[in-house]
């Protein structure tokens, strides 16, 4: 990136990081949505998202060495959150007889 200002191009480059980025922060739910203003994981659109981002970094030969750095370095947090919500999703305990659940409750028979 030049001292001065970024390129048209630099600048483009980063925001569609940017976008990505935030997508996959919002869908591991560090972040807010900013369109409901409420934390939502979705830990598909988080893959999605990291999945866009490590094509870009095999598909794009043509990036100066900040731009090369800059999107590993982003690849890699995503990636090790990512690993840290998922797997603190895979240990939820199923809730029990006693606790609270998302099924509603059966009617007694009469």
């Amino acid at each position: 990136m030049s001292k001065e200002q970024p390129t048209k191009n630099e600048y483009l480059f980063l925001q569609l990081l940017s976008s990505y980025s935030t997508g996959a922060w919002i869908g591991m739910g560090k972040i807010k949505n900013p369109v409901t203003n409420e934390i939502q994981r979705n830990l598909q659109q988080a893959q999605f998202s990291i999945d866009m981002l490590e094509m870009l970094n095999e598909r794009i030969v043509d990036l100066a060495d900040w731009e090369a750095e800059y999107l590993s370095k982003t690849i890699e947090e995503l990636k090790m959150n990512y690993v840290f919500e998922s797997n603190r999703e895979n240990s939820v305990e199923p809730p029990t007889a006693e606790g609270p659940t998302d099924q509603p409750l059966e009617k007694p028979k009469e």
